[in-house]
């Protein structure tokens, strides 16, 4: 029973990638995305159309399976980070507050659990006010969204946006290819 509930979550984001996908290649005709934007995916330079098309065709192409995959990776970047900072016995060195709550969501959002933003922060590895500070910029820069919690109205969840989850989507994606060519 819990494997066909874990199976139409993956489904359920798989479809939502597809939809994305969708929507990307028919901005591309009216250069609606990234109008100002340069990207560099796979150490190459792309125009602005290139990126849309890149990154929609990520998008589409992603099965279940291979969303647990890249869950399983974003997991174990984040106890990698971790690990680092442990054995070299200093936190201080090592600060990426946005890629931790970035990686926590992913691994949330493919798992189909929700994530506090008391949790995010704790995940963060920061103090609550540097985490909350990278939550506001990745809000303002569209890669997440917060939903008040209609049962409890002094908590507040974090989502990745549709944004959010198509760029680390593609992102492990280009991740993968890469390590399978190396």
């Amino acid at each position: 029973m819990a494997r066909d509930n874990k199976a139409l979550r993956l489904r359920s984001i798989a479809d939502k990638l597809e939809s994305i996908a969708s929507a990307l290649k028919a901005d591309l005709d009216q250069n609606a995305l990234f109008p100002n934007e340069r990207e560099d995916l796979g150490g190459y330079a792309f125009a602005d159309d290139d990126v849309n098309v890149a990154l929609a065709d990520a998008a589409a192409s992603v099965s279940s399976h291979e969303l647990m995959q890249m869950a399983d990776q974003a997991r174990a970047i984040y106890r990698g980070r971790r690990l680092r900072a442990q054995i070299l016995g200093d936190d201080g060195l090592f600060g990426e507050p946005a890629w931790d709550l970035l990686l926590d969501l992913f691994i949330a959002e493919v798992e189909g659990k929700r994530l506090s933003v008391t949790a995010a922060c704790i995940g963060a590895a920061v103090p609550t006010s540097t985490a909350l500070r990278w939550i506001v910029i990745l809000e303002s820069r569209g890669l997440v969204r917060r939903e008040n919690d209609p049962a409890d109205a002094r908590r507040v969840f974090l989502h990745l946006t549709e944004d959010g989850l198509r760029r680390l989507t593609t992102y492990f994606l280009q991740l993968h290819r890469e390590t399978i060519t190396i």
